[in-house]
């Protein structure tokens, strides 16, 4: 399920002229695409809903915001580039802390090893020491800050109905906005550039469909 997941088709457009405008159009069907993820079919099934699979699925997001706080940190202690520098400071400030907020308010302080998620969340802070600036723009904010606005859509009347978790609060108010953060730096780039931008784009998301599935399997496992 994790390699179908890594490997879903996107209908192809023409990329003689690529665009910003192209790569917003595909982002929107990759959007589109994920909502069709295992873990969301999950959520509103209401498989997630019991405390004990809840725990489950919250400890291994919990992996996950880690390595998503180990990539922020990364993404901006490396970067030199001026254009670049504040608005990477400014995300990994909002951003700051929440992996903590989430242990805290996990009930089962305690989650299983998995070497497939573990190896999956880690290829995300470890593209960021090859990623140019424009490519961790298009992982971080088109692919995963779009890809958070989703997953809550579909996680807190499944996770959190009653809104207390004040982890699942935050990102579903700051979310949107940071899907949007940096496009300006992305436009009038060469066609070369954009091709790649596009590239990157669809790795990207392949790879988290394939951590959300995997989370998803993880969570309901017996």
């Amino acid at each position: 399920m994790v390699l179908q997941a890594a490997n879903k088709k996107i209908k192809k457009y023409d990329i003689a002229s690529p665009s910003l405008e192209n790569l917003l159009i595909r982002n929107e069907e990759f959007k589109n695409n994920f909502r069709n993820n295992l873990l969301f079919r999950l959520m509103k099934s209401g498989q997630l809903s019991p405390l004990e699979k809840r725990e489950k699925f919250l400890g291994y997001l919990h992996i996950w915001s880690v390595y998503f706080q180990k990539m922020m940190f990364l993404k901006s202690a490396l970067c030199e580039d001026p254009a670049f520098a504040p608005l990477f400071s400014q995300h990994l400030e909002e951003e700051y802390g929440h992996d903590n907020i989430l242990f805290q308010e996990r009930k089962i302080k305690t989650t299983k090893a998995d070497a497939i998620l573990e190896a999956i969340c880690n290829w995300f802070p470890a593209k960021i020491l090859s990623f140019t600036p424009y490519e961790q723009l298009v992982l971080v904010n088109l692919c995963l800050e779009a890809a958070s606005t989703i997953f809550h859509e579909y996680a807190v009347p499944a996770i959190d109905p009653n809104k207390q978790l004040k982890y699942l609060q935050l990102h579903a108010e700051l979310d949107s906005d940071h899907e949007k953060m940096g496009l300006p730096l992305l436009e009038n780039l060469t066609e070369n550039h954009y091709s790649r931008l596009f590239t990157i784009q669809e790795l990207s998301w392949n790879m988290f469909e394939a951590l959300m599935t995997r989370i998803a399997e993880l969570s309901i496992e017996e």
